[in-house]
């Protein structure tokens, strides 16, 4: 059984499809960091997070296996998740537009206490990585939350 049975023909590839669908469906928008054995930082934005759980405090993600950031979060075990403002809408994709080597350096990072987070970010977690599961072209990586700072705004959707 194909993921495409009993939908009308769709004139492109279903994963095209998938990709078209998942844009109309509210996801948080967050830059994932971390850094490397050297202190450089790398980023990218990423809209698949989520809760795994409250009693532990813990984070899922999800990331394109062949990214630089990805490799990274899995050979150091550590990330921060920022959350982009509800008006930063311009801001992140300003950010995701940006190419790898100025990514940081658009994105404002380290923030003035010197973490790799977003200075002006609704919400900001510091991870270390509990689990992950690579499957197909992706990894999903949870993380034990080790520290939390909350904004004053609304985080953005899209």
């Amino acid at each position: 059984m194909s993921i495409m049975d009993g939908f009308p023909a769709s004139p492109v590839s279903p994963t095209e499809t998938f990709r078209a669908a998942m844009r109309t469906v509210l996801q948080p928008t967050a830059l994932l960091s971390c850094e490397t054995d050297e202190g450089e930082i790398v980023a990218c934005v990423v809209n698949t997070v989520f809760p795994v759980s409250a009693e532990v405090p813990s984070l899922g993600v999800s990331l394109g296996v062949n990214s630089r950031t990805c490799r990274q979060v899995l050979h150091t075990g550590t990330f921060w998740i920022s959350f982009f403002t509800s008006d930063d809408r311009q801001y992140m994709y300003e950010v995701a537009g940006a190419s790898t080597t100025v990514r940081s350096e658009v994105a404002g990072l380290p923030d003035p206490a010197g973490e790799p987070i977003m200075s002006n970010s609704a919400t900001a977690f510091k991870c270390v990585m509990a689990r992950h599961l690579t499957t197909w072209d992706h990894s999903l990586v949870i993380g034990q939350v080790t520290g939390i700072r909350v904004g004053e705004t609304e985080c953005l959707s899209l």
